[in-house]
C-alpha cells in the first residue's frame, strides 16, 4: 500500500484502533467483581465516547485516503496489536497501563537515538549545487554553505558515500521513513569531503544486529551504506542542484538519477 496520504491515513488507522481498544477494555470492565458502586455509567459513557472517536478517525482516514485504505491489508496487524494493548491498559490501569506508558517512553527515546537523531532526507530539498567555474574546473557546495568545494575536474566523475536508515512505512515515525547522510565525496582519486557517521558502539552492534536479518533487515529497520558514481562534471550544466535520496544522487532540474 503506497500513496500520497499513507503516512496520515495510517496515523489515523492507528488511532482509530486505540478509541476501539479503550473502548473495548471500558466496556469488559462492567463485569469487574470489585469495580465501585455507579461506575457503570462511567465505564458505558467512556466506551460511547471513545467509539464515537473511533467512527471520526475512520471517516477521516477513508476521506484522506480516497478510499485506498481499503485495497490493502497491512495496518490489519499492526492495528490489532494497538486494539489489544489499549483494551489491556484500560480494563487493568494499573497493573498493566503504567508499564505500558514506561515501555513506550523507553522506547521513544532509543527511537530517537537511533533514528531521529540523523539528517532527514527530503526528495525536494536540494542536498548541493555543482557548478562551473571555467577552466574546465567545477565546484560542489553544500546546500545553505557559502564555501565550497573546488577543483573537481571535467569528464571525471563524484563518487558520492552515504549511509541510508531506512524504517518500513508501518512505523509512525516522524518526518518519514528515510534518514541518512553523506559522509564522503570523491573525484578523480581526490578525497573532497569527509564526514563521520555520527554513532555509537551500542548503535553499531544494534545495527548490525538489523543488518544480519537479510535485505530487509529485522523488524523492518536497516541501515544500508551506499556507493553512487555521479555523472561526469563535464556533463552538467552551469549549474545544477542536486538531491540526495533513498534512490541515490539526482539531478533537481531533470529528475534524472545521476547515475551513469
Amino acid at each position: 500500500m503506497d500513496f500520497d496520504n499513507f503516512p496520515l491515513t495510517r496515523d489515523l488507522i492507528y488511532l482509530a484502533a486505540a478509541f476501539t481498544g479503550l473502548a473495548f477494555g471500558f466496556f469488559l470492565s462492567l463485569f469487574k467483581r470489585n469495580r465501585s458502586a455507579g461506575s457503570g455509567n462511567r465505564y458505558v459513557s467512556a466506551a460511547l465516547f471513545m467509539l464515537s472517536g473511533t467512527l471520526i478517525c475512520i471517516t477521516a482516514a477513508l476521506l484522506v485516503s480516497r478510499g485506498r485504505v481499503l485495497t490493502g491489508f497491512p495496518l490489519v496487524l499492526p492495528s490489532a496489536l494497538i486494539v489489544l494493548l489499549c483494551a489491556l491498559a484500560a480494563l487493568f490501569p494499573r497493573a498493566f497501563a503504567f508499564p505500558l506508558f514506561l515501555a513506550a517512553g523507553l522506547l521513544m527515546v532509543w527511537l530517537a537515538f537511533s533514528f531521529l537523531r540523523f539528517p532527514l532526507i527530503e526528495r525536494s530539498v536540494p542536498l548541493a549545487h555543482v557548478r562551473y567555474e571555467g577552466n574546465k574546473n567545477y565546484s560542489f557546495r553544500f546546500s545553505g554553505q557559502e564555501e565550497a568545494i573546488k577543483g573537481l575536474n571535467e569528464g571525471s566523475p563524484l563518487v558520492i558515500e552515504g549511509v541510508y536508515i531506512t524504517c518500513d512505512p508501518l512505523y509512525p515515525v516522524i518526518g518519514g521513513e528515510t534518514r541518512g547522510m553523506i559522509t564522503g565525496i570523491d573525484n578523480a582519486g581526490k578525497r573532497l569531503y569527509s564526514a563521520a557517521f555520527p554513532s555509537s558502539p551500542a548503535l553499531d552492534r544494534f545495527y548490525d544486529y538489523l543488518q544480519s536479518g537479510g535485505k530487509e533487515g529485522r523488524f523492518g529497520i536497516r541501515r544500508e551504506n551506499r556507493l553512487d558514481e555521479a555523472l561526469a562534471a563535464g556533463l552538467w550544466a552551469p549549474e545544477i542542484p542536486l538531491i540526495f535520496d533513498a534512490e541515490g544522487l539526482h539531478s533537481l532540474d531533470s529528475g534524472l538519477p545521476a547515475n551513469p
